[in-house]
């Protein structure tokens, strides 16, 4: 029981330091695509799962755009409907 409490305040606290991470790169004035594209790494490594990407919702309201994708032997910016 006492493994399980200090592995899930482990992750709550690597979780946080990503956060904290992210909000540094954005307030150094990074630009936003590479914002985004480190931001879904970061965000694919903290919670362990292989493929990751960031969506726009264009203002069509139909149409996605794929904005950052990590897992993916390419990414390709593109947009979709659905």
């Amino acid at each position: 029981m006492a493994k399980e409490l200090a592995d899930e305040l482990w992750m709550r606290v690597r979780r946080q330091r990503t956060l904290a991470e992210v909000g540094r790169r954005a307030l150094s004035g990074a630009d936003l695509s590479t914002l985004m594209n480190e931001t879904v790494s970061l965000v694919a490594d903290i919670l362990e799962v292989e493929y990751r990407k960031i969506l726009e919702l264009l203002p069509s309201g139909d149409r996605l755009f794929l904005e950052a994708g990590v897992g993916w032997r390419e990414v390709v910016r593109s947009w979709t409907r659905f």
